[in-house]
């Protein structure tokens, strides 16, 4: 199941959608929004493995994505050999739930000396509990409002990555009316870090 799809749209709006061009073009929108979303905030929402590469020359790293990180190895790029090795002292590296990585000295700056990789982001099931994706099914009835929810051909184009949407003139809806609360709600989980 998508982060958001059309049964958010239904959910929030209080509606069945029937027809199968409804469906596709609520799924499309939601895509779209999902899309925005994180481009806005920095990382994808959804779970999965991600690897990170630092220049080194630091004590602290933070991942570029802080939700839920778990299962981290840290590996050292060898100048000798070529490759990445295994972090030499593995006990003295902490890692938080939000994504702050703390190696407990400096590590040698080089070109994409460090690399992290870990697991993080949301299921499907953390996810619908945020009030991120309260805003998302807020924002996909909104922009889904304009046009018919049965689709019947009033929608002049939607494009999902990057996120576009440009309806006919006459819907007064365009892709820069973001409510001010949504942008809000999602700005909240811009990744903050303090130098």
């Amino acid at each position: 199941m998508a982060l958001l799809d059309y049964t958010d749209y239904e959910k929030q709006a209080n509606k069945t959608l029937s027809s199968p061009d409804g469906i596709n073009l609520a799924n499309k929108l939601a895509a779209g929004v999902l899309s925005w979303a994180e481009r806005r905030v920095g990382f994808t929402f959804a779970q999965g493995t991600r690897t990170d590469t630092f220049d080194g020359g630091a004590r602290y790293y933070h991942l570029s994505c802080p939700i839920n990180v778990s299962g981290v190895t840290v590996t050292l790029y060898n100048s000798v050999s070529g490759i990445y090795e295994a972090y030499a002292s593995p006990a003295t590296v902490r890692f938080t739930s939000r994504g702050e990585v703390d190696f407990g000295s400096f590590l040698m700056r080089g070109f994409q000396n460090v690399r992290v990789s870990y697991t993080a982001g949301w299921t499907d099931l953390e996810f619908r509990a945020t009030d991120l994706h309260q805003a998302l099914a807020e924002l996909l009835v909104a922009k889904f409002a304009p046009v018919n929810p049965e689709g019947d051909g009033k929608l002049k184009r939607v494009v999902v990555g990057p996120y576009t949407e440009e309806y006919d003139t006459s819907s007064g809806s365009s892709n820069t009316d973001m409510p001010a609360g949504i942008k809000e709600v999602v700005d909240s989980y811009r990744p903050v870090l303090v130098f």
